[in-house]
């Protein structure tokens, strides 16, 4: 950690010196920990410029009888906390359809049947607390086989996480 604060601090001082101006953001991301039965399969770093973080979840891993779901963390371009969605079955097709909708919520198809790319916004009036973190901050799947049969449908309330700052750069 010593040695990747000297680095921001020298590159901080570098972009002031060529007319640019740091941007400090908060950064925030997805945190599934809450939903019972998932698993952590990697934790880690994030790979972008940030200052007073901790390691955080990166994949995990949801079994369920009929198919498995797995979550890639995701870092969207915006910065909005991301996770990839997958859904697989052994030796059969599984595809996967939103169920819920919110105006702080954006579901990306990521060019495949099993695979969409979901994104919590981080506006301010986005980043929710209590009652109506626990109404709204659910990811709601439904999951079917190749045929359209329903095979599950899913409800996994969420967090919203705050690690540390990430840096940009603005031209002065």
């Amino acid at each position: 950690m010593a040695g990747r604060t000297g680095l921001v601090a020298m590159v901080l001082v570098l972009m002031a010196a060529g007319g640019c101006a740091p941007r400090f953001d908060r950064f925030h991301y997805l945190s599934l920990a809450g939903v019972e039965g998932i698993e952590v399969l990697k934790s880690g770093e994030v790979d972008r410029v940030t200052l007073f973080d901790k390691p955080i979840p990166m994949r995990y891993r949801l079994v369920r009888d009929a198919y498995v779901l797995e979550f890639v963390f995701d870092l969207a371009r915006n910065g909005s906390p991301s996770v990839e969605i997958k859904v697989a079955r052994p030796r059969e097709e599984a595809m996967l359809e939103a169920s819920r909708d919110d105006r702080c919520d954006r579901w990306r198809h990521s060019g495949w049947s099993n695979s969409y790319i979901y994104t919590w916004s981080s506006l301010e009036r986005c980043l929710l607390e209590g009652e109506e973190a626990a109404a709204r901050q659910v990811i709601g799947l439904v999951v079917r086989d190749g045929a359209g049969k329903v095979l599950g449908r899913e409800e996994l309330p969420f967090e919203i996480v705050e690690n540390g700052f990430t840096i940009t750069v603005d031209a002065i």
